[in-house]
């Protein structure tokens, strides 16, 4: 199970690049006023800040007690919301790029944590 949970770095590191990518869209879109854009962008980073929290609860944790396993669990509802969130936000321009975020953050390699039904 240790293997298992240090393996996911793998996912967040690609999570991590799809985060980046987002942050550099949004700062870049002229559509967006400044005080929409920064809602944005802490929706983007609190998506990464909860995924990381969730995972740093269960990494040191060798005997994986239930309530780490169970705040850690929080963590990704928080971060499923606001991927939700994200995804309704990117949605409000019908450009390619924003398609293809979708797309990354819907099926990016990580998926299992974003969709996957309790």
């Amino acid at each position: 199970m240790r293997e298992k949970i240090w393996n996911l770095r793998d996912y967040i590191y690609k999570i991590e690049d799809i985060k980046e990518e987002t942050i550099n869209y949004l700062n870049h879109l002229e559509e967006l006023d400044d005080t929409t854009k920064e809602l944005w962008l802490s929706d983007v980073k609190e998506l990464f800040h909860n995924i990381i929290s969730a995972w740093e609860l269960l990494k040191p944790n060798s005997e994986l007690e239930r309530n780490y396993f169970e705040e850690s669990k929080s963590y990704l509802y928080v971060a499923r919301n606001c991927l939700s969130k994200i995804i309704s936000e990117l949605n409000i321009f019908e450009n390619n790029k924003s398609k293809d975020l979708i797309d990354e953050l819907k099926n990016g390699n990580y998926s299992p944590i974003a969709f996957r039904k309790d």
